[in-house]
């Protein structure tokens, strides 16, 4: 048996409204594979939004995050994760270390200090890059590691260079434990 943290949006009707709604939703699922989890979690957001002046419920599955029990692997910090893996982030060899970026678009400024949590701000803020259009250049990697105590590889899926960088992330993350 896994664990799954499910994260969807919910599509309704709402007669009293008159009006098309939206909702997100997460919620913790034990099933033998995904595909279980995402259909539990289906029936449970359709039980819960299931409602006489509710019509038309579709569920779209946004991300699926198997919690993994080894010792090894660190959960995510949900709401970064889901920041990062729909942004635009990199990894960058500077120093002969690897450094992980994101692109945190205006829009998004107070969910990602929210999902960061205040405490990581509270000594000065962050040294960031204002880049052209409002968007914020800024350094994720000591935020992942540092902040959340976590690794950088449990945030792979969201760097577009993992690949490339695979090898030196686990030797260095297999050298720190």
């Amino acid at each position: 048996m896994n664990t799954y943290v499910i994260h969807a949006t919910v599509l309704k009707y709402d007669e009293g409204l008159k009006a098309q709604t939206k909702a997100n939703v997460n919620g913790t699922f034990e099933a033998e594979s995904e595909d279980a989890a995402k259909n539990k979690a289906i029936e449970k957001f359709i039980e819960d939004y299931t409602h006489p002046k509710i019509s038309n419920v579709r569920v779209s599955i946004d991300l699926v995050i198997r919690i993994l029990e080894e010792a090894s692997m660190d959960e995510v910090n949900v709401k970064l994760y889901r920041i990062l893996e729909e942004g635009e982030c990199h990894l960058r060899r500077e120093d002969e270390q690897i450094k992980a970026y994101a692109i945190i678009y205006p829009w998004e400024i107070r969910d990602f200090v929210k999902a960061v949590g205040d405490h990581y701000f509270d000594e000065g803020g962050v040294d960031c890059r204002l880049l052209i259009g409002g968007d914020i250049w800024l350094r994720v990697d000591p935020i992942i590691t540092e902040s959340e105590g976590q690794l950088l590889s449990s945030y792979k899926h969201c760097f577009e260079e993992w690949d490339e960088y695979k090898d030196q992330i686990l030797k260095e993350e297999q050298d720190e434990k």
